[in-house]
């Protein structure tokens, strides 16, 4: 399986912007201290997931299209956005493919 290439937002302007006015994107991006986003203008749709203190996915939001808002979900604490296109069908492909060695993302149980 092809791992998922993926940036950490770090920066404010890094943060704010994501993937607004982006084409396209064949990466990830992850968002630490972080639990609601928005897709005020995005190109393309999104899934967003959600992570809790111990890197573990707990919630994921798929499709998320254009011009919506994303509201936390509890005992998220940063999130991941991935473009539709390029993201894995399924929870365990998702967690097959991350490329997260300083995050260190595992799945809930």
């Amino acid at each position: 399986m092809k791992k998922l290439k993926i940036l950490q937002a770090k920066t404010f302007l890094e943060r704010f912007c994501g993937f607004m006015f982006k084409e396209n994107a064949g990466y990830a991006l992850f968002f630490k201290n972080c639990t609601s986003v928005h897709t005020f203008f995005m190109k393309f749709n999104i899934n967003v997931v959600f992570l809790n203190k111990k890197n573990e996915i707990i919630s994921i939001k798929k499709n998320v299209r254009p011009w919506r808002l994303v509201l936390p979900v509890k005992n998220a604490v940063s999130i991941l956005e991935i473009p539709t296109e390029i993201a894995p069908k399924n929870a365990e492909n998702l967690k097959k493919s991350l490329n997260l060695r300083k995050f260190a993302v595992k799945m809930k149980k």
